[in-house]
């Protein structure tokens, strides 16, 4: 079982560096969306923001504008 979580976590980082190009795990652990290279945390207006941020490295305006959500 532990096998198959870290395939998917490795899925998840290649994902996002093909998808956004750079180095996401960096740009996490500094704070930063990984698409717009801001601060994310006070572009996140929502708990539900703070959470998808947390997952998948995306603020919250940008991931509204991903799925095409209107503000």
């Amino acid at each position: 079982m532990q096998e198959g979580m870290y395939s998917l976590q490795e899925f998840k980082k290649e994902l996002r560096k093909d998808c956004f190009g750079n180095d996401a795990e960096e740009n996490l652990s500094k704070g930063l969306c990984i698409q717009c290279k801001e601060l994310a945390i006070p572009k996140c207006y929502s708990e539900m923001g703070i959470r998808e941020y947390e997952i998948s490295g995306l603020c919250e305006k940008c991931f509204d504008q991903i799925c095409g959500a209107e503000e």
